[in-house]
């Protein structure tokens, strides 16, 4: 019986295996932060040189070096992947779901619950985070709520990753992504892989070009993207992009924010985002 499971299902592929070694890195790393605590697990496994969050983007280990150690169990936060996806040269990555943040400290702990996002980078043969942000929800999410798996599409005649790069950010800073100009929803829409999420505070995940595309026009009138820096994949169909975003909300206030944006190749080649992760500011709970 096992063997003809086996063969109905298919053999796996070194995609297969690659996004299982992620998945499983994820994981190692929530079970290494409920059992060392936050400061220690983040120090564990991020890059050398990745980033979250405080609110701006920061060098993590550094961040969380510089803090004095505290009571490793009074925040327990936990998570786990529902949305993997690994660049076919096995050298970027990138994994979502949902979490769980609990203060023990309190009479009565508290439960914060949010959707993290980040992005993996080899470094010496292991998965390491490069970059890493998170939402706020106003409820758990379901592992539901996340669709169905994201893909990059094979490439093929792609050989310059610093053109690529350039690609990315010259799309961030278009028009109607820069100097003000008003947003217009279908400019916006053509960017989005058909399947697109975006990740932002007091919502679930948004999934679906129009349904994107339609959350952030109803809600604001203009936007800017100013882009930080930019990183490809060695096989050029995964890519990461982070930096600031200016919105002019509907109800006539400004919103500065980061984002963090996950592109995949799509069929025909061409860059397309697949999740735009914004990061509000502390104080705002939502664009409205």
């Amino acid at each position: 019986m096992l063997s003809l499971s086996t063969c109905s299902l298919g053999p796996r592929s070194s995609q297969d295996d690659a996004r299982e070694s992620l998945a499983a890195t994820e994981r190692a790393f929530a079970r290494y932060s409920i059992e060392h605590g936050v400061r220690a697990a983040f120090i564990e496994y991020f890059a050398d040189d990745g980033i979250n969050f405080q609110p701006g983007p920061v060098n993590t280990k550094e961040a969380f070096r510089a803090r004095p150690p505290a009571d490793p169990k009074r925040f327990v936060l936990d998570w786990h992947p529902v949305l993997v996806e690994v660049a076919r040269a096995g050298d970027l990555g990138f994994s979502t779901g949902p979490s769980t943040l609990v203060d023990r400290a309190a009479e009565k702990p508290g439960v914060r619950t949010g959707i993290y996002f980040s992005v993996w980078r080899q470094q010496a043969g292991v998965w390491r985070v490069a970059i890493d942000g998170g939402i706020q929800t106003p409820a758990a999410t379901s592992d539901a709520a996340f669709g169905a798996q994201l893909r990059a599409s094979p490439t093929a005649g792609v050989s310059d990753i610093a053109q690529s790069a350039g690609t990315i950010v010259a799309l961030e800073t278009r028009p109607p992504f820069r100097s003000g100009a008003a947003m217009r929803s279908a400019e916006y829409a053509a960017l989005l892989l058909p399947d697109a999420r975006l990740l932002i505070d007091s919502a679930a995940p948004v999934i679906g070009r129009e349904a994107v595309s339609g959350y952030l026009a109803q809600r604001t009138t203009s936007f800017e993207w100013r882009p930080i820096a930019a990183r490809v994949s060695q096989s050029a169909d995964l890519a990461y992009s982070y930096g600031t975003v200016h919105f002019d909300r509907s109800d006539g206030r400004a919103v500065d924010a980061y984002y963090i944006h996950l592109w995949l190749r799509d069929a025909r080649g061409e860059w397309k985002l697949a999740i735009d992760v914004v990061l509000l500011p502390p104080g705002v709970e939502s664009l409205g």
